[in-house]
C-alpha cells in the first residue's frame, strides 16, 4: 500500500457516514405546476407541501427532479 493511501485511510479512522432513509420521489415540474410522484407512480404532492412550494419557486420550465425526501425531526422516537 502506498504511503499516501495509508495516510488517507488513517485520516478517515473514526469518520462515520450517516445513512438517511427517506422516500424516493420524482418532482415533475410543468411551467409552474408541480407533481411529486413515488417510484410506484403514486401522487404524493399533498404529503410534501414544502417541497412543492420550493419547486414552484425554481422558475424553470419542465424538468423532472429525481431524489430522496428525508424528514428530519428534532426528537428521535425509538
Amino acid at each position: 500500500m502506498r504511503s499516501s493511501s495509508r495516510a488517507r485511510r488513517s485520516a478517515l479512522i473514526g469518520f462515520t457516514r450517516s445513512k438517511w432513509d427517506g422516500y424516493r420521489i420524482a418532482v415533475h415540474l410543468n411551467n409552474g405546476n408541480v407533481r411529486i410522484l413515488t417510484r410506484g407512480g403514486h401522487d404524493w404532492t399533498h404529503r410534501f407541501p414544502a417541497i412543492e412550494a420550493d419547486a414552484k419557486r425554481l422558475g424553470v420550465g419542465s424538468p423532472i427532479l429525481d431524489g430522496e425526501a428525508v424528514v428530519l425531526a428534532a426528537v428521535c422516537v425509538v
